[in-house]
């Protein structure tokens, strides 16, 4: 085995570093505070979602709505850093327009409730 051999459990730990979901001195996964506050906040207004691990095992939430289809999903992704939360769907055309993209993130779990829960409400 030479150098540039890497068993699995090494490289993802680089992609979990590198993507900003593992603390690189203390060795363990961020907290999942945002993503915890809003599922508290989906259950207590009754409204359904599911869960579900990403590629890399991080949280990653489905709210499908009274349609049944994904409506918006949520992951760490941008803000992932600061602990924030990102989502695609439920953006509005000036946030489209703005990112020039599909995803929307550094947002906070309240920002998110408010999109789900206007949806679910006008739905």
């Amino acid at each position: 085995m030479n150098n540039d051999t890497y068993k699995k459990e090494e490289i993802l730990e680089i992609l979990y570093v590198l993507a900003g979901t593992l603390d690189p001195y203390a060795g363990e996964r961020k907290d999942n505070a945002e993503m915890d506050k809003l599922q508290k906040m989906l259950k207590e207004e009754g409204i359904p979602f599911q869960m579900e691990p990403d590629i890399w095992g991080n949280p990653h939430l489905k709210y499908c709505g009274k349609e049944g289809r994904t409506v918006c999903s949520v992951i760490y992704g941008y803000g992932q850093n600061e602990g924030l939360l990102e989502i695609q769907g439920l953006m509005t055309e000036e946030e489209y327009e703005r990112e020039g993209d599909t995803v929307l993130g550094y947002l906070t779990a309240k920002n998110i409730f408010e999109r789900i829960r206007r949806h679910w409400k006008k739905a």
